[in-house]
Order: C-alpha cells, then structure tokens, then sequence
C-alpha cells in the first residue's frame, strides 16, 4: 500500500492535487497537522472535485502523534 504524507501543509490547492493523486493511485493520504489554512470539506470541495471520496485519509494533530500511531516508516526523498 502507498501511503504519502504531508507535513503542515499551506497550501490547499497543492493539498487537493494530492487527494486526487492518491485517489488515482488507491494511495493513503496523511496529513500532519496543523495546516495553513481551514481544512474541510465545504472549502476544498469545488479544488479536489469528487476525488475526496475515493481517497482514504488519516489525520493527525501533531508530527508526535504521527509518530505514535505508526507513522514514519517512510523514506525521505
């Protein structure tokens, strides 16, 4: 399984690209927060158009919260 992750996110419209992306892919989506901007469903809807729903995405409060629950098994690039 792909799984991709950001980190703080700041931009919506890069955020939504990456929705469809993992959509496209079945990829996970991980978003460590806080993000720069209000993230939800109202605001990103007409950006990320109806990838939303095919796009798993797991939300954390902090980059230790990541850590936690399993996250960072990841290889930088």
């Amino acid at each position: 399984m792909i799984k991709i992750a950001l980190f703080q996110p700041d931009i919506p419209q890069n955020t939504a690209a990456t929705i469809r992306l993992c959509a496209c892919l079945n990829a996970t989506l991980e978003i460590i927060e806080p993000c720069g901007f209000q993230f939800d469903e109202k605001r990103l809807k007409n950006i990320y158009m109806d990838y939303y729903k095919n796009c798993k995405i797991i939300r954390y409060q902090s980059f230790d919260d990541f850590i936690k629950t399993g996250g960072g098994h990841y290889k930088a690039f």
